[in-house]
């Protein structure tokens, strides 16, 4: 399926796709203006992941 970026359906689609962390990490990119990939290898991130492989959650 392709949906519109930006439209409630590929933001739901999104939604569902991702694990915890991944959630964390686009919130994260879009909260502090960078780009997922800058995002990514902030420390505060890289945290997070590393949670949730210890975790699953």
């Amino acid at each position: 399926m392709n949906f519109k970026e930006g439209s409630q359906a590929a933001e739901a689609t999104e939604q569902e796709l991702l694990n915890p962390y991944g959630k964390y990490l686009f919130q994260f990119a879009a909260n502090h203006n960078m780009t997922v990939s800058e995002a990514a290898k902030h420390p505060t991130v890289q945290a997070r992941y590393e949670y949730f492989c210890k975790t699953g959650a």
